[in-house]
């Protein structure tokens, strides 16, 4: 199909100039659209809409364009096919509701007639009857464009204004067309030597035959206009129940899909369930309370999953998490506990113990897996100081500030004791104060050695 190219300005223009069919196609991204330019890219339509007849111009619905046609033509569907006559008025309208060439080859031809073109048989020449018009006034309606915005705007032609301005030229002649000519002219012929009154009684008939003629063919718009809101109407509700049936799919895929994945939640968290308690089962507690007769325990079977996040606890009773792949060795563990966790306490003499159950790490443990340890998906460890290391006696009095606390009141206890000498010899006293101190003391031994062994 050939479109014209250029603008509607462009198009009314040529469409007067040629006394052409000025047609618009709104053309839309629906099945509609679709359908309806199939049918005008066929030959049987694209071969007439290509004659000189017809203007064709395509634009996009919702563009400017579009915009601009719809202001003129209130009611403009997308899709549709506007045959628009001399007058400025549809001559014909196609919608999306067309269902096959042949309806819409109907209206192309209808168009034709109601503008009085043909696409095969081109009209003869025959003289032209020139008669006088009347004083009336004759209003017609065109598209006028200016500086390329068009609008549909009365035309009146007064040809006693004309009169009345000498200096306008006189009025034109108006010339009869088929069919009038062929009825008028052998009359006028034949009829020579009739007077100007039997002429203009014959104008006269002429004239109320016409309106007779433009009557029915305004009925019969009327007509098509009332059938084609009536198509529009039945359009407009189709696509509301697609629209309306198509929402109530998609919630029902919604609601589908959300019971799906509810369903498959808890059957993983069933899994989950039966997995651990198979894993309890096949673990065997510890009985011993002793980190050096600690038993192994059978491998556990390993949960499904990509991580294992560790829990760390030091003896000052700080916390670390962190999350690891399951693939990593234990030795990266070792690492990460000597760097990061222990970072700036100073202990370097440590051992790893897991809670439950009760395990602790050795060197020959570093080639192992996290998986393989069964640390996944989570695990808790201890963070043990051995025995013999400054910094185990650091963490056992509860840091620097600490030593230092007990290094101070170390110093200054003689000094109390020789006060409290010189106290007893001056005022009397017995040996409590003394005796509550040796109490003191040994409670204080007594205390480090339970700590030292709980470490142990």
């Amino acid at each position: 199909m050939k479109w014209f190219e250029g603008t509607i300005a462009e198009a009314v223009k040529v469409s007067k100039e040629r006394n052409a069919i000025f047609t618009v196609f709104i053309e839309g991204k629906d099945q509609f659209s679709t359908k309806l330019s199939g049918f005008i890219e066929d030959r049987r339509i694209s071969g007439k809409l290509e004659d000189a007849s017809f203007v064709v111009i395509k634009v996009e619905g919702g563009s400017e364009s579009y915009m601009q046609f719809a202001s003129i033509y209130q009611i403009v569907p997308v899709p549709s096919l506007f045959f628009i006559g001399q007058s400025g008025s549809p001559l014909e309208i196609a919608t999306g509701v067309i269902e096959s060439v042949e309806e819409l080859e109907k209206k192309v031809l209808s168009a034709l007639n109601a503008n009085g073109s043909s696409l095969t048989v081109q009209p003869t020449t025959v003289p032209e009857t020139t008669i006088t018009p009347s004083t009336s006034s004759v209003q017609e309606s065109e598209v006028v464009c200016n500086d390329g915005v068009c609008q549909l705007k009365p035309k009146i032609i007064s040809n006693e204004e004309e009169q009345s301005h000498p200096s306008t030229p006189p009025p034109t002649p108006v010339a009869l067309q088929p069919p009038q000519l062929e009825t008028a002219i052998p009359e006028v012929q034949s009829n020579q030597g009739t007077t100007q009154e039997q002429l203009k009684k014959r104008l006269e008939e002429i004239k109320v035959q016409k309106e007779n003629e433009n009557r029915e063919q305004e009925k019969e718009r009327e007509i098509q206009r009332r059938k084609d809101g009536k198509e529009l109407q039945t359009f407009q509700e189709k696509q509301k129940e697609d629209e309306y049936r198509e929402l109530k799919e998609s919630i029902k895929r919604e609601k589908k899909l959300e019971q799906e994945a509810r369903q498959k939640i808890l059957d993983q968290i069933a899994n989950d369930r039966k997995e651990r308690a198979r894993k309890l089962d096949t673990q065997a507690p510890s009985t011993s309370t002793s980190t050096t007769n600690i038993q192994s325990t059978p491998k556990p079977t390993a949960i499904p999953s990509d991580s294992s996040k560790l829990q760390f606890r030091v003896p000052n009773g700080e916390t670390h998490a962190h999350t690891f792949v399951n693939s990593t060795l234990f030795s990266e563990i070792r690492n990460y506990v000597q760097s990061t966790v222990l970072q700036g306490s100073g202990i370097s003499n440590f051992s790893l113990v897991m809670t439950y159950p009760r395990k602790e790490f050795t060197v020959e443990d570093d080639t192992k897996t996290l998986l393989d340890l069964g640390l996944c998906p989570s695990g808790v460890i201890l963070v043990i100081v051995k025995s013999g290391s400054a910094a185990k006696v650091i963490a056992r009095t509860g840091g620097i500030a600490n030593i230092f606390n007990t290094l101070f009141w170390g110093l200054l206890s003689p000094v109390f004791a020789v006060f409290g000498y010189f106290r007893r010899a001056v005022f009397g006293g017995g040996n409590s104060g003394g005796a509550r101190a040796a109490d003191t003391g040994a409670q204080k031994r007594a205390n480090e050695e339970q700590i030292s062994a709980n470490d142990l």
